[in-house]
Parts: C-alpha cells; sequence; structure tokens
C-alpha cells in the first residue's frame, strides 16, 4: 500500500514537473527575446544612401495554430528567413511586418531599413508558445536592391512538438502586388 502511494506521488510530481503555463509575446525592443539574431554584421542598419531600386512585397504564410479535431491546435514554431542569393549585391529589407488571422499588424520588427550581405541569411524565430498569429498568420516582407539583383529566396519553416510526436514542414513567400 504505502509503495502504491509512493508511485502515485511520484506520477503527479513528474507529471506537474513539464508543465510551462507562460502565455508571454515577446517585446518589440527587445530582438533577442523576440527570436532575431542581432549579433552578426551581415544583417545591418542600411547606411541611408544605400543604391535600391524600387520595392517588392513578399507574402508568407505562417501556421503558428494547425486544426487537429475536435476543437484540438497544435502549436507551432516559425522561423522567417531571408536568404540573399545574390553573391555580389547586398539585398535591402525595409520592413518586416508579422500579421494575425484577422489581418492585423501584430509587430513591427524593423524600425529603419537593413542591408543583408551577398548570401547571407536573416532568420526571425517564433517560439512555439506564440499563439498571437493564429491559424492564418503571416509575414509581409518588403525588401530591394540594385538593377539586377537575384530575387532572395524568403519562407518560413514551422515545427512543433508534443509529447514524442513531431512534425515540421516549409512555405515559400509569394511576391504580391503593392
Amino acid at each position: 500500500m504505502r509503495q502504491d502511494l509512493l508511485f502515485c506521488l511520484f506520477l503527479v510530481v513528474f507529471s506537474l514537473s513539464g508543465c510551462d503555463n507562460s502565455t508571454r509575446a515577446p517585446s518589440e525592443t527587445n530582438w533577442a527575446e523576440a527570436g532575431f539574431d542581432k549579433t552578426g554584421t551581415y544583417f545591418k542598419v542600411a547606411a541611408p544612401n544605400a543604391a535600391h531600386g524600387p520595392t517588392r512585397l513578399v507574402y508568407v504564410p505562417v501556421y503558428s495554430r494547425l486544426f487537429l479535431a475536435k476543437a484540438s491546435f497544435w502549436e507551432m514554431a516559425a522561423s522567417l528567413s531571408i536568404r540573399n542569393t545574390d553573391p555580389d549585391q547586398t539585398l535591402i529589407v525595409h520592413e518586416i511586418n508579422y500579421i494575425d488571422t484577422a489581418g492585423d499588424v501584430i509587430e513591427h520588427y524593423l524600425e529603419t531599413p537593413h542591408q543583408l550581405d551577398p548570401m547571407a541569411t536573416a532568420t526571425l524565430t517564433l517560439p512555439q508558445w506564440d499563439e498571437r498569429g493564429g491559424t492564418g498568420a503571416n509575414f509581409l516582407v518588403r525588401w530591394s536592391g540594385e538593377s539586377g539583383i537575384n530575387t532572395p529566396i524568403i519562407e518560413a519553416v514551422m515545427a512543433g512538438t508534443r509529447g514524442t510526436q513531431s512534425f515540421s514542414f516549409v512555405r515559400a513567400g509569394q511576391e504580391v502586388n503593392e
């Protein structure tokens, strides 16, 4: 009887030790908390005289919550990846906006244009617990470059785990009219 009681107590303590009820959202001004790597010198504030042509807008779908069944959702971590595919030219990123299912801007990630060095990648990561975007979230990325620059690859990678199950997938961005 005593062994059964100790075993049940162990199960309760073990079960509760993995609970995380945090629902905090990243701060607009804290880059590290928002998941944006600002430590590298390859993605920095663009010089005011940085040469660039007309801007282009890319829509990137993000699935921060997936509907499973019977009103059950699976939260997903999402990483926005902006890859400068040009070996010689700098890419200018003017805006990165995170938009929720209702079409409202949740967060503006850049206050000033940033330049992305040739062949470099900028990544912004939303943690799995960040449910602000909902099932139809997206990023809008406005970029430009000098005439003839290669089109960047802008995509989102979603990944989620629950217990011993996990899955991930990638969605490519699509250029849209401004």
